[in-house]
């Protein structure tokens, strides 16, 4: 009988293996793992402001800011004030950024698929329902604790 892992280590597994996945894939990008959600939420919209995105990331402001700069530096993201709000910024994509996005944005997607194909529909609704049960339970007790 195989034995089970322990939840914490199959999630550290899973993390680690999409994590290599990801550092495969934007290899040739010029992108890093934590531009890359940056780069594909940006190229979600036409413009978007940095405080949407650090919402829409869970990040924050000052973590998005840094990352905006790197991004600028290498010709893949620009801004410019909002000339309806001068405290915000308004983000977009380079041409050069929008190929880069273009190239990736299917990375999760596909990711995702190959991992799973393997299980049937009626067990992945099942473990994807569990799974949302475990995080709800998770977060709820380590914001009592």
């Amino acid at each position: 009988m195989e034995e089970k892992i322990p939840l914490q280590l199959a999630i550290v597994y899973l993390f680690r293996s999409h994590t290599n996945y990801l550092r495969k894939t934007l290899k040739n990008t010029g992108i890093t793992i934590g531009q890359f959600p940056v780069v594909v939420e940006t190229h979600k919209h036409e413009t978007i402001s940095q405080k949407e995105l650090a919402d829409i990331l869970f990040l924050s402001e000052g973590t998005i800011s840094k990352t905006i700069k790197q991004l600028e530096d290498k010709g893949i993201i620009e801004h410019e004030v909002n000339p309806e709000n001068r405290r915000q910024n308004k983000i977009s994509l380079t041409e050069k950024g929008s190929e880069i996005a273009e190239k990736v944005k299917y990375t999760e997607i596909n990711w995702e698929k190959k991992v799973i194909e393997e299980i049937p529909p009626e067990e992945l609704d099942n473990f994807f329902d569990n799974l949302k049960k475990i995080t709800n339970k998770a977060v709820n007790y380590s914001l009592k604790e």
